[in-house]
């Protein structure tokens, strides 16, 4: 099932590379991971995860 994004632009930015900023730096935070993940080494024909805020990335996106 595909949802439309209701919150893009009010819990997470509203453009691609704004959101990808964003989602970097938690990674990058210090309570984060501090690393970007690596490449992706094999692509798989299906999906097997994905991200999905359950609330804005400013309240936990570095632990979460």
């Amino acid at each position: 099932m595909l949802r439309t994004e209701i919150f893009s632009g009010r819990f997470y930015a509203g453009f691609p590379e704004e959101l990808r900023k964003q989602i970097e730096a938690c990674f990058l935070h210090k309570i984060g991971p501090g690393e970007l993940p690596g490449p992706v080494v094999k692509k798989l024909d299906r999906n097997v995860g994905l991200i999905s805020p359950h609330a804005g990335y400013i309240y936990s996106g570095p632990v979460a």
